[in-house]
């Protein structure tokens, strides 16, 4: 997202194949905390629009819930039998990894549409994931 920890996509994006079977997501867990603003926020405003979070207020687990789960936000525009995976970066120590964790659970309570498995992670560095949390299907 330009270099910031999180991006919302403009209505052009993202151009995705129909034959697409896997696509990955990818949001910054530094973002938590952040005031929601473009230094922030690649496209602050469509992110405002996605979550209802105002201008300057705080980023918490749940704007950033909302933004993977809504239907215009991360994962916009994937084919229905596309498997979605959501890479949650930047988890570099013991706090953050919390953090995911709690933006994980929160994630897979809310999106009416699944996502397969969240990877918990940095990416950059020797050993990139921490953690994988899958789906579980109840019937």
């Amino acid at each position: 997202g330009a270099g910031r920890p999180v991006k919302a996509p403009a209505s052009h994006e993202p151009v995705i194949p129909l034959s697409t079977t896997d696509l990955v997501g990818v949001i910054g867990i530094d973002a938590l905390g952040l005031s929601l603003q473009e230094e922030n926020v690649f496209r602050s405003e469509i992110f405002s629009r996605l979550t209802g979070l105002k201008l300057g207020e705080k980023i918490g687990i749940e704007a950033l819930s909302l933004l993977i789960c809504h239907p215009e936000g991360l994962f916009k525009g994937v084919p229905p039998s596309c498997r979605r995976h959501l890479f949650i970066n930047k988890a570099e120590n013991a706090e953050d990894q919390k953090k995911a964790e709690e933006l994980t659970f929160y994630v897979l309570k809310i999106c009416p549409r699944g996502i397969s498995d969240i990877i918990i992670g940095t990416a950059g560095q020797k050993e990139v994931v921490a953690e994988v949390i899958r789906e579980v299907k109840t019937s």
